[in-house]
């Protein structure tokens, strides 16, 4: 099951059909994040448009790829495409404070936004964090959702910690 998600959670439904032959593939946002170089706006639309001109439907990202970066990428160039035309997706688990330059925390990025970040799994977070996805993508929903980075591998010790928040928060929300 996927769910829908629109602004301020107004209404969420179930959708089991969602993700039908035409989105076998699909475009990840970690390099519009810039993961691996320094890729600028204009080279990520270009990007995104080419995806889109060979038949790309599904499009996958996450506020934590470029500390916003990715959202706002995506957001930008599928805020001109028929909303019915395709899927999207993002992903829930940290929230994002802007900081100056100087406070940005070290990152895998190779040119993020100016942004801090906390992981958290509760119920208000999680409402907070898609809010905060439909406000930097500008589209009026989410089709799907998914809970990002709650491993041991990116949490650490705080794993039993940071899942017990999720199963009381993030897992009822969605």
């Amino acid at each position: 099951m996927h769910f829908c998600i629109s602004s301020n959670l107004k209404y969420l439904h179930m959708k089991s059909d969602i993700l039908t032959e035409k989105h076998q593939l699909g475009l990840g946002g970690v390099a519009i994040g810039t993961a691996f170089e320094k890729l600028t706006d204009e080279q990520s639309y270009e990007v995104l448009r080419k995806a889109w001109d060979l038949g790309i439907r599904y499009y996958d990202t996450s506020p934590w790829y470029g500390l916003t970066k990715s959202e706002r990428r995506f957001g930008n160039f599928l805020k001109d495409q028929n909303r019915d035309e395709f899927v999207f997706s993002t992903k829930v688990g940290r929230l994002f404070t802007e900081v100056p330059e100087s406070q940005v925390p070290p990152t895998m990025w190779k040119a993020p936004l100016y942004y801090d970040f906390e992981h958290n799994y509760t119920a208000d977070a999680i409402r907070k964090s898609i809010d905060e996805s439909l406000e930097r993508t500008g589209l009026n929903h989410i089709d799907i959702v998914y809970i990002h980075d709650l491993s041991e591998d990116q949490v650490g010790d705080r794993y039993p910690y940071y899942l017990e928040q999720a199963k009381k928060g993030a897992f009822k929300v969605l």
